[in-house]
């Protein structure tokens, strides 16, 4: 029978996994690139001219908004507050390994929350459909977790469009999905960066344990954010299977602090 993992039970916290941060190239700002080509951009599908969201230039009474905002932006605010979801994305390179990894993980620590959250996770060079690694598989295993149903898909437009918050393990990844969307820099981290600046911010006082109060951690850990070298989480992926072991841990504890600043007290 598997378990499953709740917040306060945080795979790694006894240091093993501390190996699997390194630091990376610095965060890009809005249209400009890493200075590590860890990852083939030309390797994505970005959106051309005819597919690129145009502004909305209807008149509206009053006076408008120095920002022209898309009506496909637009639509997607509206489903937001409609649905009250909060939505986590979860990238890496193959998405067969660490981002496959941790949409298990997250999944595990996510099943008794107070408000709608979904994870998924993708690839900026995916090995579409394929299964996640067996290492990987091994890995999650030993923490009661199931990672067999995962299939890889590719990063993709919408998905970057339609995540609340992205959580990529290079900042490499990060900056294939700004290219992608230049609008979501500002939600867009590695996963080690995000869990030490919500860390920080979960100790304010916000109106509710909602979908409303993630959205407001993530804009305030965008504020707080500096232009430095992001850290990483290493791949393990074609090394011994230790070293999935040590990645699954070390996942494991940056999503604890993560999700725990998000969800609030529980």
């Amino acid at each position: 029978m598997r378990r499953s993992l709740h917040l306060d039970q945080r795979p790694g916290l006894s240091g093993t996994g501390v190996g699997l941060l390194r630091m990376g190239a610095t965060m890009p700002t809005v249209g400009s690139r890493g200075s590590r080509p860890a990852v083939d951009r030309s390797a994505v599908d970005r959106p051309d001219a005819s597919t690129a969201p145009q502004a909305d230039h209807r008149q509206a009474p009053g006076p408008r908004s120095p920002k022209s905002v898309s009506p496909d932006q637009l639509e997607a605010a509206r489903l937001a507050d409609v649905s009250g979801e909060f939505r986590i994305l979860l990238v890496c390179t193959a998405n067969i390994c660490r981002s496959a990894m941790a949409e298990v993980i997250a999944k595990a620590m996510l099943h008794s929350s107070a408000f709608p959250v979904s994870t998924g996770s993708a690839g900026v060079r995916a090995l579409t459909g394929h299964p996640m690694a067996p290492h990987a598989i091994s890995a999650l295993d030993k923490l009661g977790l199931d990672g067999r149903a995962h299939r890889a898909r590719p990063l993709e437009l919408g998905l970057v469009r339609e995540a609340d918050l992205l959580l990529t393990m290079e900042a490499g990844h990060a900056a294939v999905a700004i290219g992608l969307d230049p609008d979501a820099a500002r939600k867009t981290f590695t996963l080690p960066e995000f869990a030490g600046l919500a860390a920080g911010a979960g100790h304010r006082r916000y109106r509710s344990d909602t979908a409303e109060r993630a959205r407001a951690i993530v804009e305030s850990a965008a504020e707080r954010r500096e232009h430095r070298r992001a850290l990483e989480v290493y791949d393990p992926y074609g090394g011994p299977p230790e070293g999935y072991d040590v990645c699954a841990k070390t996942l494991g504890e940056a999503l604890s602090h993560a999700l725990g600043a998000l969800l609030g007290p529980r």
